[in-house]
C-alpha cells in the first residue's frame, strides 16, 4: 500500500462527503459547502493529479478563479508536494500563503508512552462546548467575528462526523474537559479499515500536563481494538505538536500544501 496516497485520499474522501457539492476535474476535485462558505477546508481546489512542467502559477490561478470565483477567498490544495515547492515562490510573491501539512503513520510497534485510560469517550455536545472555550482562547474573546467562526467551524466538524463515521476523545483534570480530539474511520464498525485522527486541540491553560497526548492515546487504542491500520494523524509541519506525534511513535509520510489566496486583501 501507498500509505501517503491512501493518507491523502482518505483526507480527500472527508472532504467530499461533508460538502454539499464535488465537481471532478481532469486536475482533481472541487469540493463547496454554500452555507459553511468561509471555512476552506469544505470550500477548495483540491489538485490530486501528478502536476506537469507546464501547469504553473497561472494554471492555478485562473483554475481557482474559474471554480472558486463566488467565494472571497481562494484555497488550492496540492498534494503533489515536488510541485507545489515549484509553483510555491511565485504564487507566493502574488499574495498567496502557504500552509504546509504533514501526514504521519503510527508504527505498531511503538511505546505511546502515555496510557490511555486518561482520556474518555465523549459525545458529541461535550466536544463543542470544549471547541467553542479553544476558539475563545484563540481569539482573545468572544467578540461577533470570533463567535461566527468558531460556529462555522464547529458546523463543519459536525459535517464531517455525520458524514464519516467518527468517534470522540477528551480528557482534563477532576472531570473537566481540557483536550479532545476525533477519530475518523473508513469502514463501518468491525470491518477494520484505515483510521485518521483529527482535531486534536487543548485549551492554552492547560497545556504540557499530558491531556493531549491523553486523547490521541485513547484514539490509538480505540482504533487497534477495531483493528483499522494504518492510522494517519495530520500536523502542521511548523507547529509544536507535530515533535509530540513524534515521540509517541508517529512518524512522517508526505506533505500537502495549501495556497491561499484573498484577492481583496
Amino acid at each position: 500500500m501507498d500509505e501517503l496516497a491512501a493518507a491523502l485520499a482518505f483526507d480527500r474522501g472527508l472532504r467530499a462527503r461533508a460538502a454539499q457539492e464535488t465537481i471532478e476535474l481532469p486536475e482533481g476535485l472541487v469540493v463547496l459547502h454554500e452555507p459553511l462558505r468561509s471555512m476552506r477546508y469544505l470550500n477548495a481546489l483540491i489538485l490530486d493529479a501528478p502536476l506537469p512542467e507546464a501547469f504553473g502559477p497561472d494554471e492555478v490561478t485562473g483554475l481557482a478563479d474559474v471554480r472558486l470565483g463566488h467565494l472571497p477567498y481562494r484555497s488550492v490544495v496540492v498534494d503533489d508536494a515536488a510541485a507545489a515547492e515549484r509553483l510555491a515562490p511565485e504564487l507566493q510573491r502574488h499574495g498567496w500563503t502557504v500552509e504546509r501539512t504533514l501526514f504521519m503513520r503510527w508504527r505498531p510497534d511503538a511505546e505511546i508512552g502515555i496510557s490511555a485510560d486518561l482520556a474518555r469517550e465523549i459525545s458529541d455536545d461535550e466536544l463543542r462546548m470544549l471547541q467553542r472555550e479553544i476558539h475563545r482562547e484563540e481569539h482573545a474573546g468572544a467578540s461577533a467575528v470570533a463567535e461566527a467562526l468558531s460556529a462555522t467551524l464547529i458546523a463543519g466538524q459536525d459535517a464531517m462526523r455525520v458524514t464519516t463515521r467518527a468517534r470522540c476523545f477528551g480528557a482534563g483534570a477532576e472531570g473537566e474537559l481540557s483536550a479532545s480530539c476525533t477519530l475518523f474511520f473508513d469502514r463501518p464498525e468491525g470491518e477494520g479499515g484505515l483510521a485518521l485522527i483529527d482535531e486534536v486541540g487543548t485549551l492554552s491553560t492547560q497545556r504540557r500536563r499530558g491531556f493531549g497526548r491523553a486523547v490521541v492515546a485513547a484514539a490509538l487504542e480505540a482504533a487497534r481494538r477495531e483493528g483499522c491500520a494504518p492510522i494517519f494523524l495530520p500536523a502542521d509541519v511548523e507547529d509544536w505538536p507535530r515533535g509530540m506525534y513524534e515521540r509517541m511513535g508517529f512518524e512522517p509520510l508526505g506533505t500537502q500544501v495549501t495556497f491561499t489566496l484573498h484577492p481583496d486583501g
